[in-house]
């Protein structure tokens, strides 16, 4: 059996030759994820362990976004107020506010009431080492191939 790749609604989905399969569309949603998942399941494919994989997509729907990145880095230095996040990132506190949420719902960070004020820090020491060494990862790595920038700004000659 060659690898080939499935393509169910919106999602890629690429097929080993062993018959497992790995989503590559994650960042849909953990919804539209369950749909892939299970009509993969339904065609016979062996797709990872759902369970163990679902904190990884909460994780990688999060670093998707550069606001997203920027907050969950900035959080690495400790607690702090959305106020001084957007302000830092160089975004409005409404367009951070949907990002916190999202941030939330992922179970990433967590909030803090401290008077009239709200406080978001990172959920865990696990997590923060994991960004952290995310971080010395991506140090050592050589620049993106011209492939990965957005097509009108790649040079095709």
């Amino acid at each position: 059996m060659a690898d080939f790749d499935l393509c169910v609604n919106t999602f890629d989905v690429h097929i080993c030759e062993d018959g497992s399969a790995s989503p590559e569309s994650l960042r849909y949603g953990s919804v539209m994820t369950e749909q892939l998942l299970d009509a993969a399941a339904n065609a016979g494919i062996t797709v990872m362990d759902r369970d163990r994989t679902e904190g990884l997509d909460r994780i990688g729907l999060a670093l998707a976004d550069p606001i997203r990145r920027s907050v969950l880095v900035r959080l690495l230095d400790g607690s702090q107020y959305p106020s001084d996040l957007a302000d830092a990132i160089g975004t409005s506190r409404s367009n951070l506010s949907n990002h916190l949420a999202c941030l939330r719902g992922c179970g990433l960070v967590s909030v803090k009431r401290i008077g009239r004020r709200f406080n978001y820090t990172l959920v865990s020491a696990e997590l923060t080492d994991a960004l952290r060494s995310l971080l010395a990862v991506a140090d050592t790595l050589s620049p993106c191939d011209d492939h990965m920038s957005p097509p009108n700004e790649r040079d095709d000659s």
